[in-house]
């Protein structure tokens, strides 16, 4: 997936959108006030200006609105227009896991022509970044290299997680829905009638369920590597990584150059699977960070999970 190109466009697409050159000036801008209000002045890594930091708490359990409330962490770069436009950019990471406050500094200046006219927002979905974060801690450290090699989803580490999470979450209040009925709350909070979303990835999702849950507080949408509400992931991952290495094939056959460097590539990469099916293929390495040699060892599905990984940017 070409995700800069695609981004780009999206962006080409948005701008009129978020220009308001078809609207009427903006109104005094009550949410900067609100805003300078609710939230401090911070640093955030990446950027060398202050922005605003801050937190708001909410019902873990929206329905009931009783036991554990939970702080939802948000980082809001202002506008830096004197009299900017009262819609903000709401951006919604990706995962769904990924911190959008970590997003700030990148995000921050690949949107900043948007910037000059509006607020952008980074708001992490509870369970994730600093919103009451539910971690599972995976295999793999400078210390164990091999565990960097494991599989995408290892159950059984994933199973034995529940018992610290269960101790100080209520799981079943972790979900999408809910998390869009946060970014509402929040919404309202800083003080903005109406929104832009901008979501990539799983964050193309989770916007399609804040449209569709607060449509009266949507102006706009950029879904960037749209993930549809009916999709089961991961259920299509393996077949779906398949599709695109069998595409990837096809164009290097239709491309005479990489035709003639690689003329048996498909069953080339047919035969590396089967022998990674059988065993694991073994390599001795320089550690990135001492130099001294380690073996690793890499199996069928860690190596698969890689290619699928690649498959993210040209």
């Amino acid at each position: 997936m070409k995700r800069i190109p695609f981004l780009l466009a999206s962006l080409a697409l948005l701008a009129p959108v978020l220009s308001g050159a078809q609207e009427p000036a903006p109104q005094p801008a009550s949410p900067k006030r609100t805003i300078h209000e609710k939230l401090k002045p911070c640093k955030i890594e990446g950027l060398d200006e202050e922005v605003l930091c801050g937190s708001l708490a909410v019902w873990e359990n929206r329905t009931t609105k009783t036991g554990r409330k939970i702080d939802l962490a948000m980082v809001v770069l202002p506008a830096t227009s004197p009299n900017p436009a009262p819609d903000p950019v709401f951006y919604i990471n990706g995962g769904p896991g990924y911190s959008s406050t970590a997003a700030a500094s990148g995000f921050g200046q690949f949107l900043e022509e948007i910037r000059k006219q509006r607020d952008l927002v980074f708001l992490d979905q509870r369970g994730s970044g600093q919103s009451h974060p539910l971690k599972c801690p995976l295999p793999g450290s400078e210390d164990n290299l091999q565990g960097l090699l494991s599989d995408l989803f290892p159950v059984e580490i994933l199973r034995s997680c529940l018992p610290e999470l269960q101790a100080k979450a209520d799981l079943t209040q972790y979900t999408t829905a809910i998390a869009m009925d946060d970014l509402d709350e929040v919404r309202e909070w800083l003080g903005y009638e109406r929104i832009n979303v901008f979501g990539g990835s799983y964050g193309t999702r989770a916007a399609q369920a804040y449209m569709r849950q607060h449509p009266e507080h949507v102006r706009s949408a950029v879904l960037a590597g749209v993930m549809t509400a009916d999709a089961r992931m991961p259920l299509y991952i393996a077949r779906q990584a398949q599709e695109s290495m069998e595409k990837l094939f096809d164009d290097c056959m239709n491309e005479e150059s990489c035709r003639t460097a690689f003329p048996n590539l498909r069953n080339e990469f047919r035969a590396v699977i089967d022998r990674l099916r059988k065993e694991p293929a073994r390599q001795t390495v320089p550690h990135p960070k001492t130099g001294q040699p380690v073996e690793l060892s890499i199996a069928h599905g860690p190596f698969t999970t890689t290619l699928r990984s690649m498959q993210y940017s040209p």
